[in-house]
């Protein structure tokens, strides 16, 4: 297979598509530094939270499609690209800048992803205490009230000391 206008066609495709996931990439990481903002306010924003982790999740799958597709043309072209290395001389310069690129991309996000993890863990324990601060103090409002109902029986008189 020579350096044919199907080859450079796909070589083509697959620069579009590293173009395509170092921009996937660049949203995942604002979406990313969005979590990190979120989780350092005094107050946790949990439903603005959950929105970005949405919206991470559909960037995440249009990632995978990406990345399948690059692997697929990769698969039928390295052969190609093995072979005739200085008749795609430049697309390889290219591809191994965007790829650079995109691996930086990716060490960024797993490192901010990491302290928001951390973040999020610490979160968690803080609404936790709460949780059981709050129920605490519901048990024992109710055990207040119900002794305070158990020591007055009906019937029972009390003596308001009416002298000043």
């Amino acid at each position: 297979m020579s350096a044919s206008s199907d080859s450079r066609t796909y070589v083509s495709m697959m620069l579009d598509s590293l173009k395509k996931k170092k921009e996937i990439l660049s949203i995942l990481y604002e979406q990313t530094r969005e979590q990190e903002r979120i989780l350092s306010a005094d107050e946790v924003d949990a439903d603005r939270f959950e929105e970005v982790l949405e919206e991470k999740g559909k960037e995440i799958d249009e990632l995978n499609l990406v990345d399948d597709g690059f692997d697929s043309l990769f698969k039928k072209l390295e052969q190609e690209l093995m072979g005739n290395q200085e008749s795609y001389k430049e697309e390889i310069s290219r591809m191994k800048v965007l790829i650079t690129e995109v691996t930086d991309l990716g060490t960024k996000i797993q490192v901010l992803e990491k302290k928001n993890h951390d973040r999020f863990q610490q979160y968690i324990a803080s609404e936790r205490e709460k949780l059981k601060a709050a129920n605490k103090s519901q048990q024992m409002a109710m055990t207040y009230a119900r002794n305070m109902t158990d020591r007055h029986k009906p019937g029972d008189s009390y003596f308001v000391n009416e002298k000043k």
